[in-house]
């Protein structure tokens, strides 16, 4: 059975966190405003607005930074 846990962020612009997938597979759910992704081993960097998700592959790291006013994401991991 796959174990599922989940988070709710909150930065305000400018504001930066880093999360490490590990061996979990992250799923990053933009609620309210827009984020700046950057990913470990991914040329690109994404921008999320909200209603839009993108999965961080196991292993992976990702760096959060809020645009724009406040930016709310949900954070599942899925083992």
């Amino acid at each position: 059975m796959n174990t599922i846990k989940q988070s709710h962020l909150i930065l305000e612009r400018g504001e930066v966190v880093k999360l490490e997938a590990g061996a979990e597979t992250l799923t990053l759910n933009c609620a309210l405003g827009s984020a700046w992704i950057t990913a470990s081993m991914d040329r690109n960097d994404y921008v999320l607005r909200s209603g839009e998700a993108m999965e961080v592959p196991a292993g992976r790291a990702v760096v959060i930074e809020g645009l724009l006013g406040r930016l709310e994401i949900d954070v599942k991991r899925c083992a």
